[in-house]
């Protein structure tokens, strides 16, 4: 009896971990998506990124395809920790 006890509970505390866990992973991204902002925002250095994004995206590789004859970008080096 004791042993059917101890296994019920195991089960019961599985269980309400889990609801925990999903309940928490819910409201992380219902406030994850209530934070996000929709807009991008172009300054700084967010458009140079955003047009090597587009280089590297449709296979030009990592060049400033906004200059003409499609230089080589040197500013920021490929991979470099931000």
């Amino acid at each position: 009896m004791i042993l059917t006890f101890i296994n019920n509970f195991k089960i019961i505390q599985k269980f309400i971990s889990n609801k925990i866990f999903l309940f928490m992973l819910v409201l992380y991204l219902i406030l994850a998506g209530l934070l996000l902002n929709p807009d991008l925002p172009l300054e700084g250095d967010s458009p140079i990124f955003f047009n090597l994004a587009q280089s590297i995206s449709s296979g030009q590789g990592y060049k400033d395809i906004y200059f003409p004859g499609n230089p080589v970008h040197v500013q920021y080096p490929y991979c470099y920790p931000g």
